[in-house]
């Protein structure tokens, strides 16, 4: 469980520092600085005729280009 603490924290440094750079890229090809963007998201389940709810879930964001 110690190793499991110890990676989440660096997995989640490394995903910020990933959607950072990607924001600021989207940021500086942008002509007036306004980014338009789409966001979806969900949480992971599993059927199985129990309710587990899983502790992650996912979201994707698309920029619209032009």
């Amino acid at each position: 469980m110690k190793k499991k603490k110890e990676l989440s924290k660096q997995i989640g440094k490394v995903a910020n520092t990933s959607c950072r750079t990607a924001q600021e890229k989207e940021k500086s090809q942008s002509t007036n600085n306004n980014v338009e963007a789409s966001f979806d998201g969900g949480w992971q389940k599993r059927g199985s005729g129990w309710n587990y709810n899983r502790n992650t879930g996912y979201n994707d964001v698309f920029s619209k280009t032009s």
